[in-house]
């Protein structure tokens, strides 16, 4: 039980040099959840830019278009937070669903909007 929780942990924590660590081993699932979330809806949610930066650098090892069970995408919680730095990062993903919705049919341009976070829907 314990090594699914790490990079959930780790990440939980802001533990940069844990997650790296972590994230080097091939057998490490960077997608593994934890209450619904994975490592990188906590890093966003928390603000550690830098563990959350980290984990967007595994390319196809990370699913971009994961979801909560509420639907909502790595693209939604970033830009609800109006974290513009991992919204960058996200949209250089080709892979990423732009126009993906949540549960209640809400795009992630629509959550920014609602969260007032002008620079984010700007981007987006």
């Amino acid at each position: 039980m314990y090594r699914t929780l790490l990079p959930y942990l780790a990440a939980d924590r802001g533990h940069l040099e844990v997650v790296r660590r972590l994230v080097s081993l091939e057998e490490v699932d960077v997608n593994q959840t934890y209450r619904h979330k994975f490592p990188l809806f906590i890093a966003i949610e928390i603000g550690y830019h830098g563990v959350a930066k980290l984990l967007l650098e595994q390319g196809s090892r990370l699913d971009v278009n994961a979801k909560t069970s509420l639907g909502n995408t790595t693209l939604h919680i970033a830009a609800s937070y109006g974290n513009l730095d991992i919204v960058k990062l996200l949209l250089r993903d080709d892979r990423l669903d732009v126009a993906g919705t949540n549960r209640y049919g809400e795009s992630a341009l629509r959550v920014a909007a609602r969260n007032g976070k002008e620079y984010v829907v700007r981007r987006l």
